[in-house]
């Protein structure tokens, strides 16, 4: 009972995702209509690989990986700060310009300006690229693994429903 309802569940994916292969066909103007009937195993495998949202998110996460390595690669940018503390703005009438203004810019204040950059030592940026290349390889064999275990589901739901 539950093989059946499993095999009318992946029936009902294989069936949208050739709708949606239909509507995406029908929009470039090709049109390959396929009768479940007659369904082949390697028509199925076919859209199974075209349209399989699990491998598409695995797919994903690689090239994130990928990612990860070329950004784990860069130096680290300066900083540019500034600060201002100790601003005085109570110059009453002795504490006037020669000019008698007493404005924002005739204030009195303490001010800093930084320039930071990180210098980085006991090769960290190599660390950091070889760790990054691992999660690459990582990713690629979890993308190996959905893979299998979709083509797997999918062939067993073929072959259920071709018996």
């Amino acid at each position: 009972m539950l093989r059946r309802q499993l095999g009318w569940a992946c029936i009902m994916l294989i069936v949208s995702a050739r709708c949606l292969l239909a509507a995406d066909a029908a929009s470039t103007g090709i049109a390959d209509p396929i009768v479940l009937n007659q369904l082949s195993l390697r028509q199925a495998e076919q859209l199974f690989a075209g349209g399989n949202r699990e491998l598409l998110a695995a797919k994903r996460a690689v090239e994130g990986a990928e990612a990860d390595t070329l950004i784990a690669g860069q130096r680290p940018n300066p900083v540019l700060s500034l600060g201002l503390s100790s601003v005085n703005v109570n110059r009453g009438q002795g504490n006037m310009n020669q000019n008698g203004s007493n404005g924002l810019w005739d204030k009195t204040y303490n001010s800093a300006l930084q320039v930071s950059q990180l210098y980085e030592r006991g090769n960290k940026r190599e660390l950091r690229t070889a760790v990054a290349e691992s999660a690459v390889k990582a990713s690629g064999f979890d993308f190996k693994e959905t893979y299998r275990q979709q083509a797997l589901a999918m062939a067993t739901a073929y072959f259920d429903l071709k018996l």
